[in-house]
C-alpha cells in the first residue's frame, strides 16, 4: 500500500510539475528576463531525483521495517506488542498535579515520535524562514545602499574632463582581484579619494604607506578584522598589492578599498593630476562621449531589484510548501501517537473523562512538544540559514549580508502555533471518535 500511494504521488507530481507548476516558474522568469519562447522537454535528471530515488527509498525503508516487524511472534501481534525489547520501567516523576504528570508520561512513552517531530519541525522551519526572510533581507540591502550612498551621481570618465562645478569632487578608481582558496576571484573596487572628501567621512591622515580602509562587506565576507592584511592583484598581470586594514567604512554596494588619491597615483603609476571621475549631488553637463558610466540610486540597487523581480514569487512558493510540510508532518505524527494510545484513551473514557479533559491530556501533550520544538527551531533555523547564506554567498562576487529581522522570527513562531491549532482541532475530532469498547477488545 505505501508503494501504491508513492507511485500515485509520483505520477501526480510529474503531471503537476510539467503543467501547473511549470507555468508558474516560467511566468516568474518571463517577468524578469528577456527570454525567447521556450519549449518544455522531459528531464531525465529531474525524473531520477524526484521520482526514482524517492520510490527506491520508500521501498527500502518499508522492506527494512516489514522485515524487522515480521520477526516478531504471532502472539505479539495479537497482543499488539510490537516491540522486541521489554518495556522499560516507568520514569519516576515528581509530585506534580495529575494532569501534568499524565501529560509528562505521555511524552516519555512516545519520545521517539516526538524526537522525529522535533527534527521535522526544525527542517520545515528552515524552509519557512527562507521563504519569509529573503524579501526583508533584500529590502534592507536596498535601504542600506540608499542610506549610505556618498552622493546622488557618480561619473566614471573615459578621459579627464574639466568642469565648472564646485560641488563635484574628483576621484580615481580601478579594479583589482582577490584570489580565494577555491580558485575563484572576487573583484574589488579601489577608490582614490581626496583627504578632505566631502562625500566620504574617512580620515586618511596618519595612515602608513601600506594601510587602507575597506568596505564593511570585506570584513564580513572574509571574516577579517582591523590589522589584518589582504593581497590584491591585477586582473591580467602578475602585479600584486598587499595592504594592511586600518579600518572599515559602510559601503554595501560593492567590495571596496579606500585610500588617499595621492597614494592611489603612486601605487598604480598614475600622473600627479590623474583622476577617473566625479562624485556629485548635481547632474553634470558632460558630453556623453566622454562618460563611461553614470551611476545613480537605481544603478546601485539593481542587483536587489533584479533578485526581487525574479525570485519574489518563488519565495511565496517556498513559504506555502514549508507550511504544508510542517502541517502534514505534525498531523501524521500526532495521528500516530493518538492511534498508539487509542486503548488508553478508551479506558479514560470508560473512567468518565470528557472530551475536553482528554484533549487536555493528549492533544496538550503534543502541543507542549510542538511549542518547545518551535522555541528550539526558530533560533536554530536562523543560525542554519546564516551558515548556508555565508557558504553560498562566499562563492559569488560581492556580498549581501544576512540578518533576519526580529519580527520575521516572531512571525515564524506565530505561523507554527496557528498551524498546530488547526491540527489540534482535527485531533480532537479523532479523539471523540475513539469508542469506549476499544479497551474491551484488548486481550492482554
Amino acid at each position: 500500500l505505501p508503494m501504491i500511494i508513492m507511485f500515485i504521488g509520483a505520477i501526480i507530481g510529474n503531471i503537476l510539475g510539467y503543467t501547473i507548476f511549470k507555468d508558474i516558474v516560467a511566468a516568474i522568469y518571463y517577468n524578469s528576463y528577456s527570454l525567447t519562447v521556450y519549449t518544455t522537454i522531459w528531464s531525465p535528471y529531474a525524473f531520477v531525483m524526484t521520482t526514482i530515488i524517492p520510490c527506491v527509498l520508500m521501498f527500502v525503508i518499508n522492506l527494512f521495517m516489514l522485515t524487522k516487524m515480521l520477526k516478531l511472534s504471532p502472539l505479539k501481534f495479537i497482543r499488539r506488542d510490537l516491540k522486541k525489547r521489554k518495556n522499560r520501567k516507568a520514569v519516576k516523576l515528581p509530585e506534580w498535579k495529575f494532569f501534568t504528570r499524565f501529560r509528562t508520561r505521555i511524552i516519555f512513552q512516545n519520545i521517539s515520535s516526538y524526537i522525529i517531530m522535533l527534527i521535522g519541525i526544525a527542517f520545515s522551519s528552515i524552509m519557512l524562514l527562507f521563504g519569509l526572510v529573503m524579501q526583508p533581507v533584500l529590502n534592507d540591502y536596498k535601504k542600506t545602499i540608499i542610506d549610505n550612498m556618498p552622493c546622488k551621481y557618480q561619473y566614471i570618465l573615459k578621459m579627464p574632463v574639466e568642469i565648472k562645478d564646485n560641488e563635484a569632487e574628483k576621484y580615481a578608481i580601478t579594479k583589482l582581484e582577490m584570489q580565494r582558496d577555491n580558485g575563484l576571484n572576487d573583484e574589488f573596487t579601489v577608490y582614490g579619494l581626496n583627504e578632505d572628501s566631502q562625500y566620504f567621512d574617512i580620515d586618511f591622515s596618519g595612515l602608513k604607506d601600506n594601510e587602507i580602509y575597506v568596505s564593511d562587506g570585506v570584513l564580513d565576507k572574509y571574516r577579517l578584522k582591523k590589522g589584518d592584511t589582504i593581497t590584491l592583484k591585477e586582473k591580467y598581470e602578475d602585479k600584486e598589492y598587499t595592504y594592511k586594514i586600518a579600518g572599515s567604512y559602510v559601503y554595501p554596494s560593492s567590495l571596496a578599498v579606500f585610500m588617499d588619491i595621492d597614494r592611489f597615483r603612486d601605487d598604480f603609476d598614475k600622473p600627479d593630476t590623474y583622476y577617473s571621475g566625479y562624485f556629485t549631488d548635481n547632474e553634470l553637463d558632460i558630453d556623453e562621449k566622454y562618460v563611461a558610466t553614470k551611476l545613480t540610486q537605481n544603478d546601485m540597487t539593481i542587483v536587489a531589484d533584479q533578485l526581487t523581480d525574479s525570485m519574489g514569487r518563488m519565495f511565496y512558493i517556498w513559504l506555502v510548501f514549508a507550511v504544508a510540510l510542517y502541517m502534514l508532518m505534525v498531523y501524521l505524527l500526532s495521528k500516530i501517537i493518538l492511534e498508539k494510545n487509542s486503548n488508553a484513551i478508551s479506558i479514560v473514557k470508560i473512567l468518565g473523562y470528557k472530551g475536553n479533559e482528554i484533549m487536555r491530556l493528549y492533544v496538550a501533550a503534543t502541543a507542549i512538544v510542538v511549542f518547545i520544538s518551535l522555541v528550539i527551531s526558530v533560533p536554530l533555523s536562523d543560525f542554519t540559514i546564516g551558515f548556508l547564506w555565508r557558504a553560498i554567498m562566499g562563492t559569488y562576487p560581492g556580498w549581501l549580508a544576512y540578518k533576519a529581522p526580529s519580527y520575521v522570527l516572531v512571525e515564524m513562531f506565530v505561523i507554527g502555533v496557528a498551524a498546530y491549532s488547526i491540527i489540534g482541532a482535527l485531533q480532537y475530532k479523532k479523539i471523540r471518535k475513539i469508542p469506549m469498547d476499544e479497551a474491551l477488545k484488548n486481550v492482554e
